[in-house]
C-alpha cells in the first residue's frame, strides 16, 4: 500500500429511496390511525371518562409525533439524496466523514462492523475525545452524537454505503 492510498465511500442511493417509501407508508398508516381516533368516540374504560380521554389524548399525541418525525425524515432524506459527494474518505492520516469532518486515527478508539437492523450491518466508530468531535461537527453530526450518548451507541455510524464493511475494516487495520 503506497502513502497516497485512499478509500472513498459513497452513499447507496437505492436503499435511501426504499427508506423514503417505508417512511411514506408509515405516515399514511399513522394518518389513518389519527383520523380514526379523532372521529370515533372510543370509551376505553366505561364510567371513567377522564381515563378514556387521557388514553385517547396520549395515542393522538404519539401519532402526531410519529407523523412529524417521519415527515422530517423524508424531507431530510430527500435533501441527503441530492448530495453527490462522498460519505467518507479514508487515508493514512485519518478519516473524513460527512457531517463530522476530519478525525485523525489517533482519536479513534474503536472501528468495527456491527448489526444495526436485523440483517443490515453498519460501521460503528467510537472516538476518544467526543467533545472535540462535537465542536468540529455540523448540526447533523451534533444530533448524531447526542443520540449516540443518549442510547449508548457508537459515536458515528456509517451505513447505507457502496463498499463492503469488510473492505473498509481491512483498510482501517493498516492504520489503527
Amino acid at each position: 500500500m503506497n502513502k497516497t492510498a485512499q478509500l472513498v465511500i459513497h452513499f447507496e442511493k437505492k436503499n435511501s429511496f426504499l427508506a423514503l417509501i417505508v417512511m411514506s407508508v408509515m405516515i399514511i398508516v399513522m394518518t389513518v390511525g389519527l383520523f380514526y381516533f379523532s372521529r370515533s368516540n372510543i370509551i376505553f374504560f366505561p364510567g371513567v371518562s377522564f381515563l378514556s380521554f387521557l388514553i385517547s389524548f396520549v395515542i393522538k399525541a404519539v401519532l402526531y409525533f410519529g407523523i412529524g418525525l417521519f415527515t422530517f425524515g423524508i424531507i431530510y432524506g430527500l435533501f441527503s439524496m441530492q448530495y453527490k459527494g462522498p460519505a467518507a474518505i479514508l487515508d493514512r492520516n485519518g478519516i473524513w466523514i460527512k457531517h463530522y469532518n476530519f478525525i485523525p486515527w489517533k482519536n479513534i478508539e474503536e472501528f468495527t462492523s456491527y448489526p444495526m437492523f436485523g440483517t443490515v450491518e453498519g460501521i460503528g466508530i467510537k472516538v476518544k475525545d467526543v467533545e472535540v468531535l462535537s465542536k468540529q461537527s455540523d448540526w447533523s453530526g451534533k444530533l448524531g452524537i447526542f443520540w449516540a450518548k443518549l442510547f449508548g451507541n457508537y459515536h458515528i455510524t456509517l451505513s447505507n454505503i457502496d463498499i463492503k464493511n469488510e473492505d473498509i475494516i481491512s483498510f482501517v487495520r493498516l492504520y489503527i
